[in-house]
């Protein structure tokens, strides 16, 4: 074991105080598209996938954090095929829970962490929205009897009591709600007023961020009532809520900036002449952000700044394309 490595993992198992300057991230910097560690404080790198059998890497295209930073949920991709694996946060145990057959699947946790809400794609090339326990071997299907072809991007409530999606159900892209209880109707929370896709639950699971066609708008799910955050030329893909729930952080004109949630102030613009992609993550006690971005030379690298748009810092400077950073909980 290299020295670097025993560095990271003693960072990782100091608690608290250490696991708030661990990211992870994606690269390809070993050839395939692979998970790794980053300790931000310390510049120290670590892959942890792991091969499912010994001529088999799987390829890495989406992942996220168990709430209790324990596992890191992932789709890999191994003779193109797409499932999703829960790995130890060491990467020590790896585990197949289901096939998705779709890349971009975003996996979900439950609050608690004792299971994940996903989409796959079902017979017909349709996508149906699933949650599979962790200690479970069949996956559930909650969309199966829902009209639509297409119900993606689940994203759990924060009280571990809805899953909300988007989906062409009611003939236009529409957020639902879904109670995870059995027989539970999904309910319509945008009703086709907005072309409306990648729901995001604030923290305190009031409101639900989304966007369509580069505006963002949040929705009550208790009134459906619908407010408009933000209107932009550019467009964007995600929105990313801080931690306290009071700003959201994206990437439009190829700059990071934070909205205020309510409202209440204009844009702030953090970054410049520097190119971030649309991939955003929030230090837990939300003074600083990491996010991928490009150089002018075309490079992809990691890099921090404070939420106050100050202490810009480049923390990865491989050739390769580093994306998707996660900071752990």
């Amino acid at each position: 074991m290299t020295l670097s490595v025993i560095l990271l993992m003693g960072a990782l198992a100091l608690g608290s105080a250490r696991a708030v300057s661990t990211v992870a991230f994606i690269s390809n910097r070993d050839g395939q598209t692979q998970l790794y560690l980053l300790d931000v404080d310390h510049g120290v790198v670590h892959n942890i996938s792991r091969k499912i059998d010994d001529d088999s890497q799987l390829e890495v295209t989406t992942f996220s954090w168990s709430p209790t930073s324990e596992h890191i949920a992932y789709i890999g991709a191994a003779r193109l095929n797409f499932d999703l694996y829960v790995l130890d946060a060491d990467g020590a145990e790896l585990r197949l829970l289901a096939q998705t057959r779709a890349a971009d699947v975003r996996p979900s946790w439950s609050p608690d962490g004792a299971a994940l809400a996903y989409h796959a794609t079902t017979a017909g090339l349709n996508n149906d929205v699933f949650t599979i326990a962790l200690d479970a071997s069949t996956p559930r299907n909650l969309t199966r009897t829902f009209a639509g072809d297409n119900h993606r991007w689940p994203q759990w409530s924060p009280d571990g009591q809805q899953i909300a999606f988007y989906s062409d159900a009611d003939d236009a892209l529409d957020i639902f709600v879904l109670d995870t209880m059995p027989g539970a109707a999904p309910r319509n929370l945008t009703n086709g007023e907005v072309f409306a896709r990648a729901p995001d639950w604030s923290p305190d699971g009031a409101r639900v961020a989304f966007n369509t066609f580069g505006i963002l708008y949040t929705v009550a799910p208790d009134n459906r009532h619908i407010t408009e955050l933000l209107r932009t030329e550019d467009g964007f893909r995600r929105t990313f809520w801080s931690p306290d729930g009071t700003q959201l952080a994206l990437s439009w004109s190829g700059n990071l900036h934070i909205v205020s949630a309510d409202g209440s102030h204009p844009p702030r613009q953090l970054t410049e002449q520097l190119t971030v992609a649309e991939e955003i993550t929030w230090s837990p006690d939300g003074s600083r952000l990491v996010f991928s971005g490009f150089t002018a030379s075309g490079s992809r690298d990691l890099y921090m700044i404070n939420a106050d748009g100050s202490g810009l810092r480049r923390l990865t400077t491989h050739p390769a394309l580093d994306m998707a950073p996660a900071w752990r909980p």
